[in-house]
């Protein structure tokens, strides 16, 4: 008798266990993307400043994190980016006083507090062209946010052609 309630129970276990759920993180991922012969147009609303990535005759970097998610976590997805212009005709560029030269805004996604996009209070980008016509970027930048809030955004990284092969 205690044989066969060991048994039913073991295979009561084994029942749950087969089919339990088995999420993992999804990893984070980053990508360093830039788009020739365009050039961000900011549109206002309600004092809010969205871009718009548009033809023109310039160099548009996108540098953007999709944070790691876990599947059985309800809403906890977080994508972050930093766009930013630079003329094509420069090989090498550093934007620190002038930063607001190459028209750079962050964006926030997720559900949370905060969202939306933010043009850096302060910090530097800085690149040059390489010889196999990517570029090599570094960037740190304070974002200040509605609140008051302020966070520091920093990445560096090989920026490829989005219309590569």
């Amino acid at each position: 008798m205690m044989i066969k309630q060991l048994i039913i129970g073991a295979c009561f276990l084994w029942q749950f266990a087969v089919h339990a759920q088995t999420d993992s993180i999804t990893p984070a991922r980053i990508n360093y993307t830039f788009f020739s012969d365009k050039t961000l147009l900011f549109t206002a609303n309600e004092q809010k400043l969205y871009p718009e990535l548009k033809d023109g005759k310039m160099v548009v970097f996108q540098y953007s994190k999709q944070h790691a998610e876990n599947p059985s976590i309800s809403d906890d997805e977080l994508y972050e980016s930093v766009q930013f212009e630079v003329n094509p005709t420069w090989n090498n560029f550093i934007f620190r006083k002038k930063l607001p030269l190459c028209k750079p805004i962050y964006n926030l996604s997720c559900f949370c507090i905060g969202r939306g996009y933010y043009q850096p209070v302060s910090g530097y980008i800085k690149g040059k062209k390489l010889p196999n016509g990517n570029y090599f970027i570094e960037a740190d930048l304070l974002i200040k946010y509605e609140s008051g809030n302020t966070k520091k955004i920093t990445f560096k990284g090989e920026f490829t052609s989005a219309n590569a092969g």
